[in-house]
Order: C-alpha cells, then structure tokens, then sequence
C-alpha cells in the first residue's frame, strides 16, 4: 500500500481519501443516519480493531487519518475479525433466531468493503495462493452457523491497481470489471463483488455503486428443483390463446440474490412475521442445535413460473394462505412448520397448511370435505 500511483499519492492515502468520499456520499441519504463505521486493518489481533462498537465518529476519522502500512497482508485473519466484530452481539440480541426459522425482518445489514491493492497474501508460514478465513472463533454460538458471516452482510473489495506511471487516457464508460485477486470469490459469496480501480475516475464511479448497493435485504440460494417449466401455450389450446409474457425467457436455473426488505416507512424498521422454517426437524434427545448454512436454500418448482402467467390460479393460492392464516389466529392455534428438506415447494407446503388445518378443524367437531 506504500506503492505510489501516476497522481503522486500512495495506495493508502487513495484508500483513505475513498472512506471519506464514500462516507459523504452516503450521507446525502436520510436512511444514513443510523449507520456506524468500523475501521479493521490487517495488525494482529486485538491490535487490527481501530474503531469498534464503542468508538463514535470522530475516533474513526482519527484513526483513519494516523493509519500505517505495515506488516504482514493476512486478509483472512483481518476479515474473520471484522465479521466476528459484527456478530458481537447478535447472539445475545437473538436477532438469528437459531432452531425457530429465519426471520428476514430481523436483520443487521451490513456492507463490508475492503481495500487492497491484490498483490500476493502473505502469511508468517508463507505466502499462501488462496484466501482461507480461520475456523475457530472465540464467539459464543459461532458454531451455530457454518460460515463466519450472515445473510445480511455483504463483502465488496476495491482492489487498487492504479499504473505508477501515466498512461494514455483510453478508458470507456461502463461498468467496472471485477478483479482477478483471490477475494473476488468471497465477495461473490456473501452477494457482493469486486472492482478493479485503474484510474481516479473508476475508482469514483464505484464510490457511487457501492452508496446505492447499501440496501436492506438478505441473500438467498434459490435452487431449480425438478424438471424445465414447459412454454406458454403446451397445457391448453386456452393457455395458447394467451399473449406470450413481455420479459425474457431466461431458462430455468439456480441463482444466489439478494432479496430487498423494505422498512416501515414511519419507523425505518422491517416489518414481518411469517418465519423462514429451518431446514431440519427438531430433535428434542439432541444435545445441541444443528448448525446452519449462513443463507436460506430454497427450492425453485417449475410450476411457480407457469403460476406468474396465469392471474386466477396465482390468487387462488394466496387466498388459501390468507385463509389459513386467518382460521389459524381465529382458532387460537399456533403452528411450527419445519422444512424436511433443504428444499421445499410452494405446492407441498400448501399441502402441508391445508392438512394441519383440516385436522384443528376437525378437533373441533366441524367437518371438513376432503
């Protein structure tokens, strides 16, 4: 980070003067007002925490400004104590509601941006090729969650690659690429990405990028379970009358997104209360709770493409889960629905809602057809 660029400057003061660019655009948003700064470097610990949980704004800023380069690059270690930093307090908090489903509404959302200048790690055992992150924490309940990170933080990386000498001014607008450093994959991980800053005037546009990517939301696997939907027009000659959907015909796949969740507009606090359920079935002889991959996987079923073309039948589903829901409150009933399987259907849960229903039901002298 001492390697000086073409404009005189060294990485670390572009480092520096890119906290400060990032934090007055996002101060521009009103949302901004209930965030906090942390400062990690790569010292060893306890040494790395600049500014933590207690330290306010003015603290940040003077560490900042007296920031060294020096030692070892062990960007596992700096970043396993950034993500531990975060996790402080979500264990006492019971903001992961381990055991009792995944509430998105309860969430910290967090963006971690890191920035290097990508050469080789380096390590007091050598000079390893790939980024690995220690396993062990000194956390209580680290153990409760697979990764060393959550679903709602995300890791982004501006790798410096600023030439020392200039070079003629070819750049193209559009978007900046990702970097081939070995963060790159962790970043991709958690739902972030990389950015390969060659000029000032990139490293500005993905300043911008970032303050938009701060959003409320958590990342979701969302796997293709069964076969390809089949096209529109294939079940009926009725369904063929209909026009064909104005968006893409992507092909059916898994992907790895950020779901947004928005706030309440007068408290800025996400509302919700229909869980996430776990993905195992409780066991009450186990001594301890299974751990838990740090997102959500979720079966996609071709037949929920075919519902978003066809109005009645999507509505017909949300009224019976409408219904269900209603019945249940009116009934004082209170039901935990656990998923058998990473994976699970809209059509098996619904089977799953109408089945515990028509059993309260009947529990209740009234009858039910079948």
């Amino acid at each position: 980070m001492n390697q000086r660029t073409y404009l005189g400057t060294t990485y670390l003061d572009v480092a520096k003067g890119a906290v400060e660019v990032f934090m007055k655009l996002r101060a521009r948003d009103p949302a901004s007002r209930g965030d906090r700064y942390m400062l990690v470097t790569f010292d060893d610990p306890p040494y790395g925490v600049k500014a933590g949980w207690k330290e306010n704004h003015g603290t940040f800023m003077c560490e900042l400004k007296n920031l060294q380069a020096s030692g070892l690059t062990t960007l596992g270690h700096a970043l396993r104590t950034a993500f531990d930093l975060l996790n402080l307090n979500r264990l006492i908090s019971g903001i992961d509601n381990y055991g009792q489903g995944r509430n998105p509404f309860f969430l910290e959302p967090s963006v971690i941006i890191t920035i290097t200048d990508g050469n080789k790690l380096t390590h007091s055992s050598g000079v390893p090729d790939e980024l690995h992150l220690p396993l062990n924490s000194p956390l209580a309940g680290s153990e409760l969650t697979k990764e060393p990170f959550r679903w709602d933080q995300r890791l982004f990386a501006l790798v410096l690659r600023l030439p020392g000498a200039a070079t003629p001014d070819t750049e193209q607008l559009g978007s900046v690429p990702t970097d081939e450093s070995a963060i790159t994959q962790m970043c991709e991980v958690t739902g972030g990405r990389s950015y390969c800053v060659r000029t000032q005037r990139m490293l500005n546009q993905c300043l911008e990028s970032l303050v938009q990517k701060v959003q409320s939301g958590v990342v979701i696997n969302f796997e293709k379970a069964g076969p390809d939907p089949p096209l529109v027009g294939d079940d009926s000659s009725a369904e063929a009358s209909r026009p064909a959907p104005s968006f893409s015909t992507q092909p059916w796949h898994s992907c790895h997104k950020l779901i947004y969740v928005r706030p309440n507009l007068k408290t800025g606090v996400p509302v919700g209360h229909w869980p996430i359920p776990e993905s195992f079935w409780p066991d009450q002889n186990s001594p301890s709770l299974v751990s838990r991959a740090a997102w959500r996987h979720l079966g996609n079923v071709s037949s929920a493409r075919r519902w978003s073309t066809q109005t009645f039948s999507h509505h017909s589903h949300i009224v019976h889960v409408v219904l269900f829901a209603f019945l249940s409150l009116f009934l004082n009933c209170r039901f935990y629905l656990y998923a058998s399987a990473p994976a699970i259907s809209v059509a098996e849960g619904l089977h799953f809602f109408r089945g515990c229903l028509s059993v309260r039901l009947r529990e209740r002298g009234i009858s039910v057809a079948p």
